[in-house]
């Protein structure tokens, strides 16, 4: 996208820019943030959740997608190695625990905050033997407003550590061969 806007259909609106840096125009009922969390260091998680509660309107809410671990940060096993291609790539950036996360949230004035686990998707081979999915791949984290105004929808920029770009496409092909994702 870029810094101008784009609306979508069914009230869906995309607002182009950086989130660290740019103000968050508008007032709204859900902000999303897929996968947006673990590139970032907990000290800009916790600035951003505060600066995306000013936007959401009184009965907004936030949602995170993303792979959410728990108090070892060791489990799930697909979201412990994530983080560390995390840890290996970006500046500060890494995977985090449920009660992590929710610390950000209600710190930033936000309240009934919850953990949802998400099923993985199917691989062709679980469709093919009709074998079930066992283990969440990532977790949805939803917290409410109540009384707070503020929210938008932005895109990721991943800042990645200086001598790293090489291994920009290395990490496309162990995403797309080890790394399910899910969806909302």
């Amino acid at each position: 996208l870029t810094r101008g806007q784009l609306l979508l259909g069914n009230g869906i609106k995309l607002v182009g820019g950086d989130y660290r840096n740019d103000p968050i125009p508008g007032s709204y009922d859900a902000i999303f943030l897929s996968n947006i969390i673990h590139g970032e260091s907990s000290e800009e998680n916790q600035r951003l959740m505060a600066k995306l509660a000013g936007n959401l309107k009184s009965a907004g809410r936030i949602i995170i997608k993303d792979h959410i671990l728990d108090e070892t940060h060791a489990n799930p096993p697909v979201g412990a190695i994530f983080s560390m291609l995390m840890l290996l790539t970006t500046e500060s950036g890494r995977c985090y625990s449920f009660n992590e996360v929710k610390s950000w949230l209600e710190n930033a004035g936000l309240r009934n905050v919850r953990q949802i686990p998400l099923r993985p998707p199917l691989t062709p081979e679980d469709r093919a033997q009709r074998r079930p999915r066992r283990v969440p791949a990532a977790h949805a984290v939803d917290a409410a407003a109540g009384g707070r105004r503020g929210g938008a929808q932005v895109e990721p920029r991943h800042r990645r550590r200086p001598g790293h770009e090489a291994r920009e496409g290395a990490e496309e092909r162990l995403a797309e061969g080890v790394l399910p994702t899910a969806h909302v």
